[in-house]
């Protein structure tokens, strides 16, 4: 991808160079300059014309006037805003992209530019597309946190008939921004598109969110340790979720040793679903020695009618003990051992 992104660069460089020569080297500038000093010039600058040199005010003049776009194909209000000269966007009527995708919106969104995503809103000038890393300018808003960046692109791509793909669009890793909300720990945009469907259509829409985008969600959330964004989703989704391996939340919570979740979880999951191998949550965490998941997992059995067995064996024919045992967490085997006496086995 890289070599491949030298070559564009290059190419675009060349032509970027050609197309100048053709606009500034009149027949006074070549007698007044070697062509070879102009060359070098030109060869200098790695974008051709870079940050400082846009701050001079003959130069930006000049840019402005005849609208040149850099070797990046950045537009001249991409051009100023990345080398952070004010004053942008209160004049332009267009947002185009560069050659990675990228637009002066996305470039707000990730600066967490509320004023200037107003004017852009102001102005419809306003996308929903993704750069050349799939992340389109909802990605970038719930991945930075910022609540009313999100909320007004929210607003705006809702009145579009296109809304549901729009929320469901994955970046190259394969995330929706719901799913990078969750990894990042942001409950509010996960809450605040949820509120919003709940708002409009009284209940929550799940055609942008599938199960798997949920069960992800929830995966994300355990493994970052965002126990808030795992309350929220129950709270509104439920825990009724697995992924393509037949793992559940609890399953997660165990592996992960979260204890705070693997609590919340007693209330409300089924703590004892089997995965494809045939294990347990109990038997995931004695088999990394989560000692305070094992003990909460048996003590659920008191109050909850989902009971947690300690004999269930996996694909292998091996019980939670017999995992903790090879794995040599002695403290799990102990609490199993106890379990057992009182049940009398």
């Amino acid at each position: 991808m890289i070599a491949a992104r030298v070559a564009v660069f290059a190419r675009c460089r060349r032509l970027f160079i050609k197309n100048v020569a053709s606009l500034f080297l009149t027949d006074k500038i070549l007698h007044d300059f070697a062509l070879e000093e102009i060359g070098e010039f030109f060869g200098n600058s790695q974008l051709f014309i870079p940050r400082k040199l846009l701050h001079d005010p003959l130069i930006i003049q000049d840019v402005r006037l005849l609208g040149l776009r850099d070797c990046l194909g950045r537009s001249i209000a991409l051009q100023e805003y990345d080398a952070e000269l004010e004053g942008v966007g209160a004049t332009i009527s267009k947002d185009p992209y560069d050659h990675v995708g990228r637009t002066l919106l996305h470039a707000a969104c990730l600066r967490c530019d509320e004023d200037l995503v107003d004017t852009l809103v102001a102005k419809g000038l306003i996308c929903a597309t993704k750069t050349d890393s799939g992340l389109s300018p909802l990605h970038i808003a719930a991945i930075q946190g910022h609540l009313q960046i999100f909320g007004k692109l929210h607003a705006y791509y809702a009145k579009l008939d296109d809304f549901n793909e729009i929320m469901s669009k994955v970046d190259q890793s394969g995330r929706t921004f719901f799913e990078w909300a969750a990894s990042c720990g942001h409950h509010h945009i996960i809450q605040f598109s949820l509120m919003a469907d709940i708002e409009r259509m009284g209940t929550v829409v799940t055609a942008w969110l599938s199960e798997n985008n949920i069960m992800t969600a929830i995966k994300l959330a355990l493994q970052y340790d965002h126990s808030i964004v795992l309350r929220t989703l129950i709270s509104y989704l439920g825990d009724n979720y697995m992924d393509e391996q037949g793992r559940t939340p609890m399953w997660y919570a165990a592996h992960y040793k979260r204890l705070d979740a693997t609590r919340l979880l007693t209330y409300h999951a089924n703590s004892d679903h089997a995965d494809k191998r045939g294990r347990t949550p109990l038997m995931e965490a004695a088999q990394i020695g989560f000692l305070e998941g094992v003990e909460r997992l048996l003590r659920s059995n008191l109050y909850s009618a989902k009971q947690v067995s300690i004999w269930s064996r996996d694909s292998g024919g091996k019980t939670a003990k017999d995992l903790a045992e090879e794995n040599g967490h002695q403290e799990c085997v102990q609490v199993l051992l106890d379990w057992e006496a009182q049940l009398g086995l």
